[in-house]
């Protein structure tokens, strides 16, 4: 995500902080305006996407578990080690807000066999249902596609 912003390769080192800002290393430039921005123009187009995979570990655009470092705000440590790794990127956390249904996966745990599976089982289900409403559907095909997957959703919501 970083080429996307004006970024150029490669970059330096970027960290997410506490205050949900995604900043370089040495703290000299701010880039969660730009990540914002760009997110606005690329999420829109994504409501026809089945799905969507993101780089793990990056601060531009990362889904779980992103080291978060100090704002400077007073109380917190102002170190060279993370606060705690609770964060998400800019980027992703406005993806999963306005896309709540989508299918988000990070690169690196699709390695593990049952996430892979996981993801790709929501990838299919997604576009059979993006399929069914784009056509021309009836209730009973809607009811279908429930008893096509209606194991998958009470193994993924069983109290629904």
């Amino acid at each position: 995500m970083g080429g996307l912003i004006g970024l150029g390769a490669p970059r330096p080192s970027m960290r997410l902080r506490t205050d949900g800002h995604i900043v370089t290393k040495d703290g000299g430039a701010d880039h969660t305006e730009a990540m914002s921005a760009l997110a606005a123009r690329r999420l829109p187009g994504l409501d026809e996407a089945d799905g969507y995979v993101l780089k793990g570990r990056s601060p531009s655009c990362g889904l779980f578990r992103l080291p978060r470092y100090a704002s400077d705000r007073p109380g917190e440590r102002t170190d060279d080690q993370p606060v705690d790794r609770e964060g998400r990127d800019v980027f992703a956390a406005l993806l999963v807000e306005t896309l709540p249904d989508l299918p988000v996966e990070e690169n690196g745990r699709l390695n593990d066999p049952v996430l892979r599976e996981h993801f790709i089982e929501r990838l299919f289900a997604q576009a059979r249902l993006r399929a069914l409403f784009t056509a021309d559907w009836q209730p009973r095909d809607l009811v279908d596609f429930h008893a096509r997957h209606k194991m998958q959703l009470l193994a993924h919501a069983p109290d629904e």
